[in-house]
């Protein structure tokens, strides 16, 4: 056999394997990386979505620069400007003012339009179920929520879970005039394919403000 011809026989299935090679792991990588995209496409569009088309001028005002309500300063729209927990299920996530995409990626995001705590009024916070919220499926009623924020912690406690559809306003009332925190996720809980259209919703009544030291 000449050895032009064993050059030949070497080289052929050398370049093949090159060749199936470069597409397996080509088509490998491009699968992973559409099943990452997906995941976390699913898990975005998982997330709470609401409206600010409704938000009084003053509140977005308000989001966008530091103006001071009595003695609670509004944070700036992205920034985080306390923590939520609960001891009894472990829950334990930042809190941003605003819930975009980028925000909910980061911890917990309050919605614009809704009330701080410490204002008498609801207080609408969401989170992913996969991650920060995760923690709501052991919730009960009873059980105590703490929100610590930059000027103050506030306690409530839950009186009430229930499930309702992502456009559902009625699952929350934004000009309530008694303090009211709202947490809320996707339903079910962990499941990033199918129906995802569900929202689950803990509601907890304010039972203790920030303790006022004297200044002597």
């Amino acid at each position: 056999m000449s050895k032009k011809k064993i050059i030949s026989l070497v080289a052929v299935p050398i370049g093949i394997t090159a060749v199936i090679s470069g597409l397996y792991f080509t088509a490998g990588k491009s699968v992973w990386n559409l099943v990452v995209s997906d995941y976390k496409t699913a898990v975005i569009k998982g997330a709470p979505e609401y409206s600010y088309e409704n938000v009084a001028a003053n509140d977005v005002a308000a989001s966008n620069e530091e103006t001071t309500n009595g003695e609670i300063d509004y944070p700036l729209t992205g920034a985080m400007f306390g923590e939520i927990s609960c001891d009894k299920i472990n829950l334990k996530a930042p809190m941003y003012y605003g819930d975009t995409e980028e925000i909910l990626e980061k911890g917990t995001g309050m919605y614009a339009g809704s009330s701080l705590p410490g204002q008498n009024g609801t207080i609408l916070i969401g989170g992913h179920d996969t991650t920060f919220m995760a923690p709501l499926e052991q919730v009960a009623v009873g059980d105590t929520l703490t929100a610590k924020t930059t000027y103050g912690t506030y306690t409530y406690e839950v009186t009430e879970m229930k499930v309702a559809d992502l456009l559902d306003q009625s699952a929350y009332d934004l000009y309530g005039t008694s303090e009211q925190l709202v947490l809320y996720t996707c339903y079910p809980f962990g499941e990033i394919t199918g129906d995802r259209s569900k929202r689950y919703f803990v509601y907890a009544k304010k039972v203790s403000d920030p303790v006022q030291q004297e200044v002597k």
